[in-house]
Formats: structure tokens, sequence, C-alpha cells
């Protein structure tokens, strides 16, 4: 790079506040991460592909048309270039060496440069308009992450060999689920949801999956066997007649969700080790008599249905803890009586009006009052309002910060809060979550959970290695929300010091 072109690009980067008036032109060249989001470029200078140790290149919130020759940037590892404005990517977006790449919100229909991105191991591709993958993904050995959702695709295949983990197929047009799907052999989630699938059998393959939804599709038929591994699945919101379970399915099922799809009589899935069953806004009735081996039950949903009686239904289930039961005309005296069993009886009403979004300043004193119900029970830390509200201020005005909320009818009544960090550890950014609180008066129906599913979706997209967490070890409620959630307990005690 000759120095007239390291000065030129410096003074631009300067200009964008990419860089600080401590950085020299030759300094740039061991920048290693350079931060160019939402800084409304049109373009980008062509000098900016020679810098040589340049691994990190964040680019979104743009208004970019197209990009210059980025291949002999041989460091670059992680690419963000979502929310701009490509319609296609040329020829040499394909001899990129990232790992990580996000090109989510542009306008791409052909994706076919892309083929020769075998580095590739996170790749988000979500709500542009790409009609057809046919072979393009077959060359990224590598790949674990691909997020196709808010797409046009009527099909999607992929190679056998592949190594994915995580596929997000919502929000398209397919109308079946191919069979090849159940041939990938670390699949662990799939998120078929808000497609066109009328009809369902998985009856073989799916070995390693864990999660799978099917919601919000026009599925009539759904009949389910083999997925020994599976965890979760979601059915929500299905016109479905049949639904069968092969009894060899899912012995391992903790969540199952059949939701808003119109049912008047039930089959159970055969595992024994079920903690949730949400079955709101059904035709049900009577309850199956099945129902008493769930002992593992924790959490039922039963609002908006039919039902007349539970007073027998229910008595097998010591362990439930969870009961939603409103919009059925049962008798109050049984109402009463599930209160005095200290089961919470819920409000599914305020549970669907729920929203999570990105906070505002104007939310940042109800947040601050909220922390000081969660400082109330962990005892490291003092309840100082001012205190918390400055240090809120300050994640808002960061834009590598994520601070979210959970609205009720506009008010906020829950909040959660990640920060990046550099872990040696894991090789790269991890998130780390804290301030996770609902609103004392919101808690049981579910809200924590959406909150906590926001960063994870949050940290998947900015291709964090992990996420990392603290909890009170006497809020043994937390400790068992996390575990329940996949967090994993490490041997590391926390230790800080005040300064």
């Amino acid at each position: 790079m000759t120095t007239e072109a390291l000065t030129t690009l410096h003074h631009w980067l300067f200009q964008h506040n990419a860089i600080d008036a401590h950085t020299t032109p030759q300094s740039l060249l061991d920048l290693t991460r350079l931060d160019l989001s939402s800084r409304n470029l049109l373009s980008l200078p062509d000098s900016i592909a020679l810098l040589p140790k340049l691994s990190a290149l964040n680019l979104a919130n743009n208004r970019l048309e197209s990009l210059p020759d980025l291949s002999t940037l041989n460091a670059l590892v992680h690419l963000d270039l979502r929310r701009n404005q490509l319609k296609s990517l040329c020829e040499s977006f394909g001899n990129l060496s990232v790992r990580s790449l996000n090109l989510s919100a542009n306008r791409l229909k052909s994706i076919d440069t892309l083929r020769s991105c075998n580095f590739l191991r996170v790749l988000d591709l979500s709500a542009n308009t790409i009609d057809e993958t046919t072979g393009i993904f077959d060359a990224m050995p590598d790949l674990r992450s691909l997020n196709l959702a808010h797409n046009a695709l009527g099909r999607f295949s992929i190679a056998p060999h592949q190594s994915l983990e995580h596929l997000n197929l919502s929000n398209n047009f397919l109308t079946a689920v191919d069979p090849a799907l159940g041939r990938l052999e670390e699949l662990k989630t799939l998120d078929c949801s808000n497609n066109q699938l009328t009809d369902v059998t998985l009856l073989e393959g799916f070995a390693s999956l864990e999660r799978l939804d099917l919601s919000s599709n026009r599925i009539v038929t759904a009949r389910l066997g083999a997925c020994e591994m599976l965890e979760e699945l979601s059915l929500d919101d299905n016109p479905l007649n049949v639904l069968r379970f092969e009894p060899d399915f899912a012995p391992d099922l903790r969540l199952f969700s059949a939701q808003g799809c119109g049912l008047s009589r039930l089959d159970l899935p055969p595992s024994r080790t079920l903690e949730s069953l949400l079955l709101a806004d059904n035709q049900l009735s009577a309850l199956p008599s099945t129902l008493s081996s769930y002992t593992a039950l924790k959490e039922l949903d039963l609002s908006a249905n039919a039902l007349t009686d539970l007073s027998e239904a229910l008595k097998p289930l010591h362990g439930l803890h969870t009961l939603m039961i409103d919009r059925n005309p049962l008798p109050q005296e049984q109402i009463d009586q599930l209160l005095l069993r200290g089961i919470d009886n819920c409000d599914l009403s305020v549970k669907h009006a729920i929203r999570i979004d990105a906070a505002k300043p104007e939310d940042c004193p109800v947040m601050a009052r909220l922390l000081g119900q969660l400082f109330s029970i962990e005892r490291d830390f003092v309840i100082d309002y001012e205190r918390q509200l400055a240090g809120l201020e300050l994640l808002l005005q960061d834009p590598r910060c994520r601070v979210f909320v959970a609205k009720h009818q506009e008010r906020v009544v829950g909040m959660i809060t990640m920060q990046p960090l550099i872990s040696t550890a894991s090789g790269g950014a991890v998130g780390q979550v804290e301030d996770l609180i609902v609103d004392a008066t919101y808690r049981n129906i579910g809200i924590g959970s959406k909150l906590l599913a926001r960063v994870v979706e949050e940290a998947k997209t900015l291709a964090y290695r992990r996420i990392a967490l603290g909890a009170d070890m006497s809020n043994r409620k937390a400790l068992e929300f996390y575990r329940s959630h996949g967090f994993v307990k490490t041997n590391l005690n926390s230790y800080h010091l005040s300064l």
C-alpha cells in the first residue's frame, strides 16, 4: 500500500468516526477490527481492501448497493453486511475466506457467488428475496449455522454430508420438508415455522435434532416417529386433523406445544419426561387419561378451551407449578381448589400481548426500578436508583451493547442486557448477559424465556462463540431457569474488586 493511499484511507476513516485522533496512517496496517456500522454509507473506498490484518469488518445498517473487491483481505474472518441495499454479490465475493457472514435484510435474490465460500461456519441470509439455493451450500464442509428465514424459497435441499447444526427456514413458501434433512447428522435445531407445509411425516433420521418448530403452517396431518434426541416440538397454529406419535418418538421430549390447532381430541407424545405441555386455544372439552402419566410436568397451558372439569385429571401431577386455565367454563370452586394447591393460575391474555423490543432512552427510569427488584434478590449488589439509571444510559449509548425490554400495553415489565467480551478461551467474542428481571406481577407466563431467547438470537447474529451469565447461588428458581434453557454451570467462582 502506498503512503498516499494509506493517508487517503486514514482521512476517510477519521471522517466517518471509525478511528480516533491517536490512530496514525501507518498504524492502519495493524488494524484488526473496523466498525463502520450505521454511518449512512453509500459506497466504500477500494483501499479498504488493503488492510492486511483486518479480521472483523462491520458494515451493518448502511445504504451500500455494491462493494469493492474485498478478496485481498486474507485475515478477514467476520463480515457483517446486514441491513444494506445489496441486490447482488460480485464474483470476487466468492474468494473471501470469512467464517462468519451476515447478509440479512438486503435485496438479494441470487446468491450463486457464495458457492465457493467454503470456509463459512455461520451464514445469515434472512430477510432477502432468495428463491433458489440448490447446491449452493454443498461445498461448505464447516457450515454450522444457516439462516434463510424471510425469503421466497419454495423448496430447500442440502447435501447430507453437511455438519450443519442450526437451520432456520421460517417464513418462506415451503410445501414439504425434504427427507434429506433427516440425514444431516449434526442438525440440532430446525425452524420451519410460517411456511405452507400441509403434511409432515418424520419417521426416520433426525438423529441429533433437539428443537423442531413447525408452527404456523397448514399441517392437517402429522405422523411423528424416531427423533430420539428431540427435546422441544412446536406445532402451534396448524389446522390439525390427524396427530399421531409412534411409540419411539422423542423419548426425552421436554416441551410440546400445540396451541391454536382447533383440536377437539388429543394424542399426546409418549415421552414421560415432559415438563411443559402447551395446549391453549383449542376445542378440548376433556383431557386424555394418559395425562396422568406425565409425572415430571411443571407447566400446563389449557387456556381458551372448552374444559368444564379438571377435578380428577390434575390430581396425579404433583410437580405442576404453573397452570393456565383462563377462558374455560370451569366452576369457581375448582379454580379455588387449584390455588390452594399452590399452583399459579395465570391469565394467558397477558402472555399473548407481551412483545420484546429494543430499549429506548425513555424506558430507562422504569428499567432502573426493575433493577431494584433484581438487586433485592441478588445480595452482592446495592439498590441505588441513580447509579442504576446512569448505568442503563451508558449501555444504550454503546452501540456494541444490547438492551431489550418486555412490554405489555406500552408498559415495561421485564428487561435483559448483553455486552460483548473477548474470550481468549473461545478465541473470539462472547456475550455477557446480565440484568434479566421480570416485574413480580408478570412472572410465570414465559416473559423471562422470551427475553432470553431474544438475546440468544442476537448472539447468534453477532457470531458470538458463547453466552455467559452469572446468577446468585441462593436463587434456586433462577438457577433452575437457566439450566432448563441449556446453560451449564462452570467450576469458576466469581470475584470482583470495587474501585
